[in-house]
């Protein structure tokens, strides 16, 4: 019944259409707009005592269809019994000009594995370039100010990364295991404040022009973390043994 819903159709109860039934079944989270359940049995007997012959004919009803994305990451967010392994991240935007921007690095955040997304002075409306909803998926915080993230919100034990121009070169770039990457809006990027409160800063690099978009920028920066942390997986598994990172000794 996650596919169907089922309707019936009798002439008095459902009053010449088809009427949904049985809505703590097949759909507890219906819309107040939706038509009431019948009372089920119907009755056999009219008013006056005497039987009544009723015809009910039942339908199903084909559901909407979720998006091909949604439909994946339900599939994907399924408990596995796994542990986690690798450490984790989260990412923001400190001052965000564009939301369809927003959509898409939410969208990307959930697709490379982000455990936290948030917002720094801007109230995010969701957009269809979200086709994954994955702000019902990863917790997603709306701050204030600067000083609501530092008190409030950051992670005991990760540390902050801002990605801004100047930094080092993302090609050579080590993610930390926990991290928090920060990235500023589109027109001004991040604070002096900001920059100078992280703990890294990283640049990505390009052959002409050297601004990326912030979504664009966001996944980029997602994928690289994803691709060395696999190629580190797949370096332990054939017993190569590397040099370890900057990051081994962790933070407080």
């Amino acid at each position: 019944l996650t596919r169907f819903y089922v309707c019936i159709y009798e002439t008095i109860a459902s009053r010449g259409s088809w009427m949904p039934v049985l809505r703590d079944v097949v759909d507890a989270d219906a819309d107040a707009n939706d038509a009431a359940d019948p009372l089920l049995p119907l009755c056999a007997e009219a008013p006056d005592g005497s039987p009544v012959a009723r015809r009910i004919d039942v339908k199903l009803f084909r559901r909407a269809a979720a998006s091909f994305d949604a439909a994946r990451a339900d599939q994907a967010a399924q408990p596995s019994g796994k542990l986690a392994k690798g450490g984790y991240f989260g990412i923001g935007v400190v001052g965000a000009k564009n939301q369809a921007n927003l959509g898409t690095l939410w969208r990307s955040a959930y697709q490379l594995g982000a455990s936290l997304l948030f917002t720094v002075g801007t109230r995010y409306k969701n957009q269809p370039t979200d086709t994954v909803h994955a702000i019902q998926r990863v917790p997603f915080f709306e701050l204030d100010d600067w000083n609501a993230f530092v008190e409030t919100c950051a992670p005991k034990g990760a540390l902050w990364v801002a990605v801004e121009f100047g930094g080092t070169p993302l090609s050579e770039f080590e993610h930390p295991p926990n991290a928090i990457y920060l990235l500023g809006s589109e027109d001004a990027g991040l604070p002096t404040s900001v920059l100078r409160a992280c703990h890294a800063t990283v640049s990505l690099e390009s052959e002409n022009y050297a601004s990326y978009n912030v979504a664009v920028a966001g996944s980029i920066l997602m994928y690289d973390r994803l691709a060395k942390a696999r190629r580190r997986q797949e370096s332990a598994r054939l017993g190569v043994r590397g040099k370890g990172t900057q990051w081994s000794a962790g933070v407080s």
